[in-house]
């Protein structure tokens, strides 16, 4: 695993001095080995991690004179045995590199066909002056680039391309980033926040020559054959533990130490407790991360929000004793504090700034005590744990099966004692709400209104919504357009990539493996409502594998960061004249709603810290990261 580079000129050899600058921008991350290779008209380059004992002697980029090929890539394969067995030339221990190579050789855009894992390459055929990149089935590994005239030059990271190119902010982008209050950053597939620079998607494969470009997507959900169907409620129990036990247990090759980032979610117990199993088979232990907020944060602000996950984290470690947990409260630090040292890093604004304290806390920690490896389970929210009654029911009726929902709704309202009525009468009020037919109604957050009308925005954010559907009555095609939702996996793709290089950790999501995503969308949907429970294809399949305090709470929800705004108000003093001169950059006024951001800025100025609104501080965050963005830009 590592990160690559490349300048391509197709008219002349690329600049020594482009090739330095792309290379050295690297020089900020947590890289163990830097290579690059020039061959006629493209120079690529390799920032090595030692993840696994095969990348120690990874050799990239490398030149095959045989297929007049310069190569380089990123990648960790999950299913190194089988490659070995169908590409016997590779040797007996080669590295992943090597069978990756091997497989683009043998059998070129179809090789999505045979690799699994998180991987980006790029190839330059020297002999036609053609390039071609590609990106794993969910985009695991991040990969941008650029096209300047003659030149096309691609990074894993988003920073060193920006710098090389000089590259200005994208109004387009960011006007989309402020129009929606989620914590999804695009709403424009491709763009990025610089001008002209864009991401590839998930199971692409782009093809460069001198004069154009073409991209071909080699994998979708949407091409799935129908519904899997099994024998029993057994078979379906069974093969979902399966096929999610063998993504992890594929995952785990790190020859140090592996982490997890741990809450008391499904998600994250049902991942880390197969991890566990797995890891004490090998005598070895699994490193839990868990945020927790200040001990004097109060708990009892919900009785169904859980806002401190320590209990449900030490239910999962009394399970599995190999399982050793460390609980952080990230003394000193919230929201607003990360941001100046970590955004010149990710080269991003970022709308998830909230998470990014814990994240950044989890992945420095983890890094510090030898963890090169470190799971996660955040995708499960579109896959293993899919699933309300109301969606349930709703594609069950829409695919003629009234028998089904029927006999599930009983389950259901008996488990969670709702009259069965009531569950009828959300469906049908659900099935009669178009959200993204009222473009008009359509939440217009923190965008200025010029940039609305011009980009559309509110056309785009309905239309998004329409395929990706608002998981409450939504189609079969929406639930498959959401587990492989592109805007998600660029998103994740970028922090999960941009992280594991700041930190020096390999970071991986079982939850998003192409084998889980497909199981999920193949399975039929009662499954997602298994004996009466929402999520259920991981409350009721993982019995027996995770605690039942965690898998019998059917009413409470755990949040990351809970104690966020509590925190921010602490702290606010500290660093409150640097947000507002921040939010006053005029950089940043062709962006923001003038009306808006000047109420915002009067109540921050003239509001008490302990009495500052949980919507303004979320507000200044995401405000204060797009200032700080902007900063960046020549």
């Amino acid at each position: 695993m590592s990160a690559i580079w490349g300048i391509i000129d197709f008219q002349k050899a690329p600049e020594p001095e482009a090739a330095e600058q792309l290379s050295g921008a690297y020089q900020c991350y947590r890289i163990d080995r830097y290579e690059k290779l020039s061959c006629g008209n493209a120079a690529f380059g390799c920032c090595h991690q030692y993840f696994t004992k095969e990348a120690v002697t990874e050799q990239l980029p490398v030149y095959d004179r045989e297929h007049d090929l310069l190569f380089t890539a990123d990648c960790v394969l999950d299913n190194r045995d089988e490659l070995l067995g169908l590409l016997p030339g590779c040797g007996d221990s080669p590295s992943d590199g090597q069978l990756l190579l091997a497989a683009y050789l043998k059998w070129g855009s179809s090789l999505g066909d045979h690799c699994l894992g998180a991987f980006a390459f790029a190839a330059f055929h020297t002999d036609t002056r053609t390039a071609v990149l590609c990106t794993d089935h969910m985009g695991s590994r991040s990969l941008f680039y650029s096209r300047q005239g003659e030149r096309f030059i691609f990074s894993t990271a988003v920073l060193p391309l920006a710098k090389l190119c000089q590259a200005g902010a994208n109004e387009q982008w960011l006007g989309g980033c402020l129009y929606s209050s989620s914590a999804q950053m695009a709403l424009f597939q491709g763009l990025t926040p610089y001008e002209n620079i864009f991401q590839m998607p998930a199971a692409c494969i782009m093809t460069v020559t001198g004069k154009k470009w073409d991209q071909s997507v080699y994998w979708s959900p949407l091409k799935l054959r129908p519904d899997l169907r099994q024998s029993s409620e057994e078979a379906y129990r069974t093969l979902f533990v399966d096929t999610l036990s063998a993504s992890v247990r594929s995952m785990l090759r790190s020859s140090q130490k592996t982490g997890c980032a741990l809450s008391s979610g499904l998600n994250s117990s049902s991942v880390s407790a197969l991890a566990a199993a797995a890891l004490a088979e090998q005598g070895r232990s699994l490193y839990s991360y868990t945020s927790v907020p200040l001990p004097d944060f109060p708990r009892d602000v919900n009785p169904h929000i859980i806002t401190d996950e320590t209990p449900g984290v030490k239910a999962l470690c009394a399970k599995y004793n190999n399982i050793l947990p460390h609980f952080l409260p990230c003394w000193g630090r919230d929201a607003f504090s990360e941001l100046p040292a970590l955004l010149p890093l990710i080269g991003y604004p970022m709308k998830s700034g909230l998470d990014l304290i814990w994240f950044s806390e989890i992945y420095r920690h983890a890094s510090v005590e030898g963890c090169r490896l470190m799971l996660k389970a955040q995708y499960g929210n579109f896959t293993i744990s899919y699933g309300t009654a109301s969606g349930t029911l709703h594609q069950l009726l829409a695919s003629l099966h009234p028998f089904h929902a029927a006999r599930l709704n009983k389950i259901y309202s008996a488990r969670y004692g709702v009259p069965k009525h009531k569950l009828s009468q959300l469906l049908f009020i659900r099935q009669k709400e178009k959200p993204y037919t009222d473009v008009e109604g359509m939440p217009k957050w923190l965008a200025a209104p010029e940039l609305i009308q011009k980009y559309r925005l509110g056309k785009v954010a309905a239309g998004n919504l329409k395929k990706y559907g608002s998981g409450q009555a939504d189609t079969r095609r929406q639930r498959l357009n959401l587990a492989a939702n592109p805007l998600e996996q660029m998103q994740e793709g970028m922090l999960d990539t941009i992280m594991g290089l700041i930190y020096g950790v390999l970071i991986r999501d079982p939850a998003r493996d192409k084998r889980v995503v497909e199981l999920c969308c193949r399975l039929p949907v009662k499954c997602m409502l298994a004996d009466g429970a929402e999520q259920g294809l991981v409350r009721t399949y993982m019995k027996g594998l995770v605690p039942e305090e965690i898998l019998d709470d059917l009413h409470s929800q755990g949040i990351h960061s809970a104690d966020y705004c509590y925190r921010s108000r602490l702290l606010w003093r500290n660093y409150r004249d640097k947000v507002l001169a921040a939010l006053e950059l005029p950089a940043l006024q062709k962006y923001v709603d003038a009306a808006l951001l000047s109420g915002l800025l009067d109540r921050l100025r003239n509001t008490a810290a302990e009495k500052l609104p949980e919507a303004d501080l979320r507000q200044a965050n995401i405000l204060y990261s797009c200032s700080l963005f902007l900063q960046l830009l020549p």
